[in-house]
Parts: structure tokens; C-alpha cells; sequence
């Protein structure tokens, strides 16, 4: 680049951005009565700053911020969407919950600039408490963020974090049932879904979070126990169609010798569903799911 156009280019970037920059203690004071619980004070001292700064992504993000403490949620997405155009990358956060639940449901996905911020507002949350219980709900709310957008790795990683990261509190439980939900609901994974109900049943024996695991158990090797033998039922539908054919011997035999082997596994799950529903009403007589196992177990003929 020539001296004149490097010139150029600086002059260019001073016109456009030179002229919006706001000293820290200009904003402070525009931002103080919002701290005080005031947002229409903030928002008017804001207004007035964005005359004079109209592109400055940090006023525009705070002005946002003071609107939504003001319920005016319209006028929040504006400028937050506009600090956002400005600087995608924004990294002024100030630790908001309400702020980060705002953006991430005004965002399409988890690569949308919106819900990238929400993040690092929930992460500085935690920063600035780590080791505390404050620290672990925002952690797990963190998880919750990443399930309702379906980015399944994200949310399990951020719930294995609140179980994985001191201290030790009630939503340490709550994590490794979401985790094992993911897995056997989502995901589709019975094995390490089972595994994870598990640990629970071990780690917090007696309690609620038992309780539901045990349910939990239940009911996913009652799902993979009907799909078996749906299966079985299919397949014994289609070799008994085709008896006497030639044609179809070959195949006749294979989806025999593969209905033998389903039935098979939808009877041992069975059996473990029962083993887990007859666990869950000695353990827990009084428990919330107890009705529901019992309904359970009448409809796969169990004598509990």
C-alpha cells in the first residue's frame, strides 16, 4: 500500500470511528443511574451520548441493556442488534442474565453474534464467581442455552463442567440427569444414557434424582424393548408371507434367524425395565414416580 493511500485509509478510519469514541467516564455517568435502578434516567443520559456517538458499539450495547430494564424489549433489539453489526465480536459485557437470556432467544443459532455474546455474558458470570453455587446455576443455565439450540456436544460439555467443577450442589445432580436425558432421548445413545442414571442412583442414593433415575432407566429400555419387538413382528410378518417361495428362501431365513434374535433382547430388556420400575417402588414407596411405575409394570404383566 503507497504512502498516500495508507494515509487515506487512516483519515478514513478516523472519520468513521475516531470521532465515536467516548471516554470511560462519560459513559460511567450515563451508565450510573442505570445501576441505581433507574433505567429511564439511563436511557435519556444514553440518548443524549448517542447523538453525538451514533456508532459506538459499547453505548449502544449499555442503551440496549437500559431498555430492556425498562421492558421496552423493541428498542433493545435495535441497538443491540446494531452493537452487534458494528462489532460482532463484542467483548464488553457486563454479566447479565436477563441480558444473556435476551440475546440468546433473539439469536437463530449458536455462530449468530447474539448468542455469542449471551455466552460471554454467562461466562463472565461465572468467572467472577467461580467456586460458588452462583457459579454452577449459571453454568448449568449455560448447558441449557446450547440444548435449546441442539448443539447436544456444547450442552453436555457445559453440564459435565457444573458435575466436573467445585462445589459440590443440587445442580450437580440435575446436570448428570440432563447429560444422561441427551443421551438416551436425543442422541438416541441407551447404553451411555443408562450409564449416566447410574452414577446418579449410586452418587445420591435415597433422593429424588435416584427416584427419577430409576424411572428414567425404566422407561428407555421399555422404548428399545418395543422397538425390538416391532421389529420381530415386522419380520415375522414378511417370512410368513412369503412361505413356500422359492425366490425369497434366502431371505426368508435371514429375517427368521434376525426375529429369533430380537424377540430375544426385547425379552431380557424387558426383564430389566421390570427390574428397574419393581427398584424404584421398593426405594421409593412414596415417591412421585411411583403411580407411574406401577402403570407401567400392569402393561408388561408384572404381579408388582
Amino acid at each position: 500500500m503507497s504512502y498516500k493511500l495508507k494515509v487515506l485509509f487512516f483519515l478514513i478510519c478516523f472519520i468513521v470511528y475516531g470521532c465515536d469514541r467516548i471516554s470511560t467516564k462519560e459513559l460511567q455517568r450515563a451508565v450510573d443511574p442505570l445501576n441505581e435502578g433507574n433505567p429511564p434516567l439511563a436511557i435519556s443520559k444514553l440518548e443524549e451520548l448517542k447523538k453525538r456517538h451514533p456508532h459506538n458499539p459499547r453505548l449502544l450495547y449499555y442503551l440496549s441493556l437500559a431498555y430492556l430494564r425498562n421492558n421496552q424489549e423493541d428498542w433493545a433489539f435495535e441497538n443491540v442488534g446494531e452493537a452487534l453489526r458494528l462489532k460482532p465480536n463484542f467483548k464488553h459485557v457486563v454479566g447479565d442474565v436477563e441480558m444473556a437470556n435476551f440475546l440468546a432467544g433473539n439469536s437463530e443459532d449458536v455462530e449468530d453474534p447474539m448468542f455469542k455474546t449471551a455466552i460471554r455474558e454467562l461466562q463472565k458470570i461465572i468467572k467472577e464467581n467461580k467456586g460458588t453455587e452462583v457459579s454452577d446455576e449459571i453454568q448449568f443455565h449455560l448447558g441449557t442455552l446450547f440444548l435449546k439450540k441442539k448443539d447436544y456436544k456444547n450442552a453436555i460439555r457445559e453440564f459435565q463442567l457444573v458435575v466436573d467443577t467445585p462445589p459440590v450442589t443440587n445442580f450437580d445432580r440435575e446436570a448428570m440427569l440432563f447429560i444422561g436425558d441427551t443421551y438416551a432421548d436425543i442422541l438416541e445413545d441407551t447404553e451411555k444414557g443408562i450409564k449416566v442414571y447410574e452414577k446418579v442412583i449410586r452418587d445420591y442414593p435415597k433422593s429424588e434424582s435416584a427416584e427419577r433415575s430409576l424411572y428414567r432407566i425404566g422407561i428407555t429400555l421399555t422404548k428399545k424393548m418395543e422397538m425390538y419387538k416391532k421389529r420381530h413382528d415386522a419380520l415375522k410378518n414378511f417370512y410368513s408371507s412369503w412361505d413356500g417361495i422359492k425366490e425369497f428362501e434366502d431371505d426368508r431365513r435371514l429375517a427368521k434367524e434376525q426375529s429369533v434374535e430380537d424377540l430375544k433382547i426385547s425379552h431380557e430388556l424387558k426383564k430389566k425395565a421390570i427390574d428397574s420400575f419393581e427398584s424404584l417402588l421398593k426405594d421409593f414407596p412414596q415417591g412421585r414416580f411411583h403411580e407411574k411405575a406401577k402403570v407401567y409394570l400392569n402393561e408388561m404383566g408384572s404381579q408388582s
